[in-house]
């Protein structure tokens, strides 16, 4: 009986060991998988800070490249207004007609001139008349066409340094028509021929050229009427 009941109180110690290891076993599983779980969220919570932080300078880095790129273009901008009233103001003083007579001159006889002055400066001289509308074409054909609107004629000191008639049509280009310098031949001197000539007018473009060269020009100028 005695040996039964020692043996009762073995098992009962040894039931009582097991499951007090187990239960020692299933806390620090707990334990464990919490400080697992707490690691793997401090980790994210770092990843995520980074990309943040990551976003936030690339965001600044865009800011910062647009507001360069934006004072890059204003210092163009005034830079090139700059320029342009430079340009405008190199030629301050002189009436919109003056420059207009040279910029035409250039612009369809180009800087010829400049060896005639070299050579002196009276051998050329840059003459203006101004015709109403109604000019004949051909002064020198008695049933001549005339010109529908006022037009300029520029010429020369002497004819061989030709001449040009025009109208001005007030945006930068002209009406340019193909009138000689000398009427030579019969067919110039019909009708027909100055109708020729009154249809082959063209429109030029008229650029701003060298300020110099257009001062130039308005020294040798001599307007008739």
């Amino acid at each position: 009986m005695k040996k039964i009941l020692v043996l009762m109180a073995f098992l009962a110690i040894l039931l009582a060991g097991c499951g007090q290891k187990n239960v020692s076993t299933d806390v620090s599983n707990d334990v464990s998988k919490k400080a697992h779980e707490s690691t793997t969220e401090r980790s994210s919570t770092k990843i995520s800070e980074e990309s943040t932080s990551t976003f936030t300078t690339e965001e600044k880095l865009t800011s910062t490249s647009s507001e360069v790129s934006t004072t890059t273009k204003i210092t163009e901008a005034t830079t090139e207004s700059s320029v342009q009233l430079k340009v405008d103001n190199s030629l301050e003083g002189y009436s919109d007609d003056q420059i207009e007579y040279a910029r035409v001159w250039l612009a369809t006889m180009g800087t010829e001139y400049k060896r005639d002055l070299a050579a002196s400066q009276d051998a050329f001289a840059l003459n203006v008349y101004k015709q109403p509308a109604g000019t004949p074409v051909n002064p020198y054909a008695e049933n001549s066409v005339t010109f529908p609107e006022d037009t300029i004629m520029l010429s020369g000191k002497y004819g061989y340094q030709s001449l040009v008639v025009y109208s001005s049509n007030h945006d930068g280009t002209i009406t340019q028509y193909p009138v000689p310098s000398h009427f030579q031949n019969e067919e110039e001197n019909t009708r027909e021929g100055s109708q020729k000539i009154l249809d082959g007018a063209t429109t030029i473009s008229i650029p701003t050229n060298n300020p110099e060269d257009v001062k130039e020009l308005v020294s040798v100028l001599h307007v008739t009427n």
